[in-house]
């Protein structure tokens, strides 16, 4: 009865959190009790204005932070109650089946600050605010018109992708027209009865409608092919998500046939930007949780001096005389996935190696795309990535390798993926590999591959200074995939 009764204050806690973040909390200034509906229709001067909203924003941080300590403080009596030492071991383990732990994520996090937000900066660097606003404008379509974009892709991919897209169609089962009263996210939605699935989205009017669509049109495939039935089908989301976000990066060869070769490259770049902010933000929200979970004795304060620290290691900029960013609160994850947000990462970097695969060895990576999306979502997420022949992340070679891969593609060059998957042509290939890799010797031999641009990881997030800040965020930190949305981050997909 009492592990049931802080379930149910864990639920209450949640439900109060959605409210504070909805709602906003009450605040006196100057002797009147302001709320966000009130201050709407006060006409205010522009100054008398600014000061009551401010004060309306410190205190929704200031009551959300405190809901959070409490939150915290009942997890870690439920862990206690499951006999962990700290809710973030309890998550890792009991909710989310994890075959990684905390220590690996440890370490997830060092390479991505060391490897990942180079290249996310150079992104910045080379796309200008300019290119991606031309290319919002054309890249403006209704449902139907995302769907006739994207259908050439998928009938080219695979006879099974083709006839899943079709059916998709031939029975409307999707949502992603715009709708005033819609609620502003995306998710595909499993109809097990009738094997298929259903994808809701609200759209932007933008390029992510295109990419938004295809990534829900991923969950949508995968739960169609799934194989094992979902009675007793688990969740595995670092799996769910690869299957996503490896078809956006797919899908940025059609860009060139939709906005042309040097708009079909912003675009690349624009989907390259938000995988690669999938990796970064998976990894800052991982490690301020771990943190907060594993000293919960933390008070609001102190989260918000550490969430500006981690913010700063992760590369966003403050501007001088900042010490805390309470902003963390806005990310609902927080609150509602505890713990949830590395599965961002985990994911993204598995795409991005499924993806260099397909720039390599096409045939090969939508046989493993096919193979992954046939599995059930009950495996765990390494031994998922070894099923279908990913590299395993977690091995220190593998983030530097994705990492150089990357960094040579953006340079014009080619990519190599290494030795094929065991079963993918064997003997029947060998002749052929060692004719080819003869030749590649041969031309070595006579012409000096030009050495690569040197990158240092020296550059600065005064390069996000073109790009738009986050809507209902303080422009102090530009945040996450902003440079093209106004949105926080979709939440989950559901099953």
């Amino acid at each position: 009865e009492e592990e049931a009764a802080l379930y149910e204050e864990e639920d209450r806690m949640i439900q109060d959190y959605d409210q504070i973040m909805e709602q906003g909390a009450p605040v006196l200034v100057e002797g009147t009790l302001w709320t966000a509906e009130a201050l709407e229709g006060a006409g205010l001067d522009a100054g008398a204005y600014e000061a009551v909203s401010g004060a309306l924003a410190a205190e929704r941080y200031r009551a959300a932070g405190e809901l959070y300590v409490q939150l915290v403080r009942l997890r870690t009596a439920l862990a206690q109650w499951a006999d962990y030492d700290n809710y973030a071991e309890y998550a890792y383990e009991a909710l989310y089946t994890r075959d990684y732990s905390l220590e690996d994520a440890a370490e997830l996090h060092e390479l991505a600050k060391r490897y990942i937000l180079p290249l996310q900066l150079r992104l910045l660097e080379e796309t200008s605010g300019q290119e991606l606003r031309a290319l919002s404008v054309q890249s403006r379509m209704n449902g139907e018109e995302v769907l006739d974009a994207i259908q050439p892709f998928a009938l080219a991919f695979d006879q099974k992708m083709a006839d899943t897209f079709r059916f998709m169609r031939a029975h409307h089962l999707y949502d992603i027209e715009y709708g005033a009263s819609k609620l502003t996210t995306g998710y595909t939605v499993a109809l097990p009865a009738y094997g298929s699935a259903f994808i809701f989205n609200s759209p932007y009017g933008d390029y992510q409608d295109l990419s938004d669509t295809v990534h829900e049109f991923g969950h949508f495939f995968e739960t169609f092919h799934c194989t094992q039935h979902d009675l007793w089908t688990d969740f595995n989301i670092d799996v769910g998500e690869i299957h996503s976000q490896a078809l956006e990066l797919m899908f940025t060869g059609q860009a060139g046939e939709l906005f042309g070769a040097r708009y079909g490259e912003v675009y690349r770049n624009a989907v390259l930007y938000n995988i690669l902010d999938s990796v970064l933000d998976g990894c800052l929200y991982d490690e301020f949780q771990a943190a907060a979970y594993q000293n919960p004795e933390m008070a609001p304060e102190d989260l918000d001096r550490l969430f500006k620290e981690l913010s700063e290691d992760y590369g966003y900029s403050y501007g001088p005389g900042v010490d805390s960013d309470p902003t963390w609160v806005e990310n609902a994850h927080n609150f509602q996935n505890p713990l949830y947000f590395i599965s961002y990462a985990t994911s993204a970097l598995s795409a991005l190696d499924l993806w260099f695969l397909y720039l390599d060895r096409p045939r090969e990576a939508k046989e493993v795309y096919l193979e992954l999306s046939a599995l059930s979502l009950s495996l765990p997420y390494r031994a998922a990535a070894e099923k279908v022949g990913l590299r395993d992340i977690f091995e220190p070679e593998t983030i530097p390798a994705l990492a150089e891969t990357l960094d040579g593609y953006l340079d014009g060059e080619p990519v190599s993926y290494g030795q094929r998957r065991a079963g993918a042509g064997g003997e029947r290939r060998l002749p052929y590999i060692l004719a080819s890799a003869a030749a590649l010797a041969l031309i070595l031999w006579l012409r000096t591959r030009p050495s690569r641009k040197e990158r240092t990881e020296t550059r600065r997030r005064e390069t996000l200074d073109p790009w738009s800040p986050r809507q209902n965020r303080e422009p102090l930190r530009p945040s996450g995939p902003d440079p093209w949305s106004v949105q926080d981050k979709k939440p989950p997909w559901e099953l």
